[in-house]
């Protein structure tokens, strides 16, 4: 008995043999398949097991091992599996085995899913306790196969083609109810199947995996295996996944009843603006988002969930699917198949991750990030209150516009990548690292220790800033505010609102592509601002004060100079609003001072104003009509409501936007204040007569309005 299962198990497995030599592991044709599958490292079942009679569950299922696969892993019940399968029972009266060629008769050149309805309960059960190339016999009651077919009814086309008749007969259910049907069955290939939506119209299908993937799956299997506590969740598992900052070059497939609908090879993806720029539709950004780097991956998307969320793709993606998806739809009714399905291969072959240092949607898109190309050390960065030595290189559409880098071109190629140096430098710093505990490394071992590894270097030219100086953009404050020493940035951004530096200078940059390296060589603490003395913020608002209203009276036709000096005031006006000066309980404050030293409060309340004002001219002078007006009415309501200076721009401001009524009873208080002042009397006619000319406008307007109802 036994030596004829064994006999027909032989057979079975050099026929199941030979026809996996000319199949495809994933179900389409070799030329057609883009990636080898992942099968796992190479281990045998310690066990010896072969022959002997196996128990799964409950059910009365019955597994006889032939031959051991050769996989650490084994199918879960979600996953697709490629196998094959022919059954028999035994006649009772003789014993002799009856094929049944027609029922169940799985081959290799096709994929199923653990979970699909044409696969019994109980067979399923028996692939998810199998390793890959691994050859068993299966005996399970005829009772269950009745049951799995009852439950599915006669009428369905999956089984009636495909089990014999015989089966619903109601003697032959008698005879053999609790009689053995057998199956063997060979497990060539699975793949893991991830439901990625709550209602699995996008599944994802894992063909390959990077070594980190494998690594941390075998040491859950280990555990499951050894009965240990449950594996601790990877903290570093989302790193693996591209995020919306990062720039990803991707390789992606469509496929459609195994006809190639497109093919992107090496594409470069910036993921931030790839939907808007149109280069990709959102379930392609969804399929790369769910894509880990050097990990191959299938996605299956059900073709009506794919037409249901690209309705107007015709308009919106012109280049999306050169077949036509409506086409696709009325193919798939013809067809009859109601899980008709559009297959996406992806994988990502590199990855560069950035870092948002603003990002700022409106009409021009303005954002900004980095990436840190050579990481600094120490425990302490810069802040807004340093000063700061650093190199500094500016492309704008690939030009180079400023450069300190002692004209070095490609700086990640010649100042970085230099294998030796870099040797060198960590050698270094184990050395280092063993004489010095990290944990209490103070920065005047920094120091030192920035002055050891670049001592080759050349420094010469080193740009020095202020963090205070606002003549630099706020996207390179920002930067070196997040920069240890001797770190490398590199900065990708859109706007320049101004930079100045010596005789260089840059006004108002939009929708450039705007390229920045930056190397923070060392910064210098400076106590912070609210810590000095009264006399001493005096005395550096004075000084930068002075700094902007040069820079107001040399502006005369260069709006960029003209834009600095409005920087440098309204950051000067932050200083008092945002608490530097008195603290955050200003009143108080104020109150104090003006107590024990009037003469330095009246300067500091006089400068405030003479801040406002100043910066009130710029915005004028610049055309921002309304923040003008908003910054006038400020010193009016809170500081001074008699303020001439003031009142006069913020009149202006309404005569600018046309709020006459308004405009005529300000110039109407400025002529009190300063009744021989022509200007205000030039300024208040002409208001009166634009309110006048208005009115008149409305009422002829009416008289129309009303003549037309007639």
């Amino acid at each position: 008995m036994e030596n004829k299962e064994d006999k027909k198990a032989n057979i079975n497995n050099n026929s199941i043999n030979s026809s996996l030599s000319i199949s495809s592991s994933s179900g389409e044709d070799e030329n057609n398949n883009l990636y080898e599958d992942y099968q796992g490292p190479y281990t045998s079942p310690s066990e010896d097991i072969l022959n002997q009679e196996i128990k799964l569950k409950d059910n009365n299922i019955i597994k006889i091992i032939k031959e051991k696969g050769h996989s650490l892993y084994k199918p879960k019940e979600k996953d697709n599996i490629i196998f094959e399968c022919n059954s028999f029972y035994k006649d009772k009266s003789n014993d002799e085995e009856i094929s049944l060629n027609n029922f169940l008769n799985f081959n290799s050149n096709k994929e199923y899913n653990l979970e699909d309805k044409c696969i019994p309960r109980s067979l399923s059960l028996s692939l998810t306790s199998m390793r890959i190339g691994e050859f068993a016999l299966i005996k399970i009651k005829f009772n269950y196969i009745f049951r799995f077919l009852d439950i599915d009814k006669k009428t369905d086309k999956i089984y009636t083609n495909s089990v014999p008749q015989e089966f619903y007969d109601d003697n032959f259910r008698k005879i053999y109810s609790n009689e053995k049907i057998f199956f063997n069955i060979k497990l060539i290939n699975y793949f893991q199947i991830i439901n990625l939506t709550d209602k699995g119209e996008i599944k994802k299908k894992i063909i390959s995996k990077n070594k980190n993937n494998i690594e941390q799956e075998h040491t859950e299997v280990e555990n499951e295996n050894g009965n240990e506590n449950e594996v601790e969740e990877d903290n570093n598992k989302n790193k693996n996944h591209p995020i919306d900052s990062d720039i990803v070059t991707v390789n992606l497939r469509c496929m459609y009843h195994n006809t190639e609908i497109y093919n992107y090879n090496n594409k470069n993806v910036e993921l931030d603006k790839a939907y808007v720029n149109k280069e990709l539709f959102d379930i392609e950004l969804y399929i790369i988002k769910n894509t880990k780097f050097n990990e191959k991956n299938c996605f299956l998307v059900q073709l009506p969930y794919l037409l249901d969320k690209n309705k107007g793709f015709n308009e919106k993606y012109p280049s999306f699917l050169k077949a036509n998806l409506l086409d696709l739809s009325s193919e798939k009714k013809e067809n009859g198949d109601e899980n008709d399905i559009v297959v996406f291969y992806c994988d990502i072959v590199n990855v560069d991750h950035y870092e948002y240092v603003y990002k700022y949607k409106n009409n021009n898109d303005i954002y900004s990030k980095s990436k840190t190309l050579f990481p600094g050390f120490g425990l302490a960065t810069s802040d807004n209150e340093m000063f700061v030595k650093f190199k500094l290189q500016i492309k704008i559409d690939n030009i180079i516009k400023f450069n300190s880098f002692n004209n070095i071109e490609n700086i990640e190629k010649d100042y970085i990548s230099n294998e030796k140096y870099i040797n060198e430098m960590i050698k270094w710093r184990e050395e280092m690292n063993e004489k010095f505990d990290i944990k209490y490394l103070d920065q005047e071992i920094d120091y030192i220790k920035s002055e050891k590894i670049f001592q080759n270097l050349n420094f010469e030219g080193l740009l020095t800033l202020d963090m205070n100086d606002y003549s630099y953009p706020s996207v390179i404050r920002q930067v070196l505010n997040s920069m240890k020493r001797n770190e490398i940035k590199y900065v990708k951004c859109s706007y320049i609102d101004y930079l100045k530096i010596n005789d260089f200078e840059l006004y108002d940059i939009k929708n450039k592509n705007i390229e920045i390296y930056m190397h923070l060589y060392d910064f210098r603490e400076m106590p912070l601002f609210g810590k000095y003395s009264y006399e001493d913020k005096l005395s550096i608002i004075q000084n930068y004060k002075q700094i902007a209203d040069n820079c107001f009276k040399n502006s005369k036709n260069n709006e960029g100079v003209l834009y600095r000096a409005m920087k440098i005031y309204n950051k000067l006006k932050h200083r008092f609003s945002g608490g530097d000066v008195f603290g955050y309980d200003r009143e108080e404050a104020e109150k104090y001072l003006k107590k024990i030293n009037t003469d330095l409060y009246n300067k500091l309340f006089n400068l405030r104003i003479n801040l406002y004002n100043n910066l009130c001219v710029t915005l004028m002078k610049l055309n921002k009509i309304n923040n003008c007006y908003s910054i006038s009415k400020q010193v009016l309501d809170l500081f001074d409501n008699k303020n001439v200076k003031a009142l006069y721009l913020n009149g202006k401001s309404c005569l600018l936007m046309k709020y006459y009524s308004d405009a005529i009873d300000i110039f109407k208080r400025l002529k009190e204040i300063q009744p021989d002042n022509e200007e205000i009397e030039k300024d208040l006619k002409e208001a009166e007569e634009k309110y006048n000319s208005d009115i008149s406008g409305q009422k002829n307007l009416y008289k129309k309005m009303f003549r037309g109802n007639n």
